[in-house]
């Protein structure tokens, strides 16, 4: 019994890795197909979490992030 729940508790972990790393690369390479800089890993995974893993809608916050950057003058931080 208990076999069968550490079972059913790893294969749902796999799936949502599997899912994570899927929509990483995905959104790494449409960022990289818009012309955009590189964004690490990390950074990919932080707009995905935020729009639940849709690559559209994390694509969209990621260029109307960047736009804000922009237009706020944020590009460097100078920290005092």
């Amino acid at each position: 019994m208990v076999e069968e729940f550490v079972l059913k508790l790893e294969m749902a972990f796999f799936r949502k890795l599997l899912k994570l790393l899927r929509a990483t690369k995905e959104f790494i390479g449409a960022l990289s197909e818009s012309g955009a800089n590189c964004v690490s890993r990390a950074t990919a995974i932080k707009f995905l979490l935020a729009r639940k893993f849709d690559v559209a809608r994390a694509h969209a916050l990621w260029r109307q992030h960047e736009a804000t950057r922009r237009r706020e003058g944020l590009t460097k931080f100078q920290p005092d």
